[in-house]
């Protein structure tokens, strides 16, 4: 399970309430399966909900609705973006990473 860890994890307020989300980030790979056909943001959304329930419940954290069909959110990276897609070219995280460091 540990090994399904969220790359990033967020907490933040949506309409006055807390919400956790979970970010898996990719470079040009695919999201790893595990046993009986269960996936990092399958398992990754438990830990999501496990969290919210019993370690953050009295800070009344919910788990994100951007966590849809109970899965993580998963952020792909890539050398060269294909029209019409979700991806995000690495360079332009190097640009915002400079931005932010430099």
């Amino acid at each position: 399970m540990m090994n399904a860890k969220p790359d990033i994890a967020v907490i933040y307020s949506e309409n006055k309430q807390r919400k956790l989300l979970f970010l898996e980030c990719k470079f040009e790979s695919g999201e790893r399966s595990y046993e009986r056909d269960c996936t990092q943001s399958d398992i990754q959304w438990k830990i999501a909900d496990f969290l919210c329930k019993y370690y953050l419940k009295e800070e009344s954290v919910a788990v994100s609705d951007k966590m849809k069909n109970r899965k993580s959110c998963f952020v792909k990276f890539v050398r060269k973006k294909a029209e019409k897609t979700n991806e995000i070219q690495i360079k332009d995280l190097i640009r915002l990473n400079d931005e932010i460091f430099s």
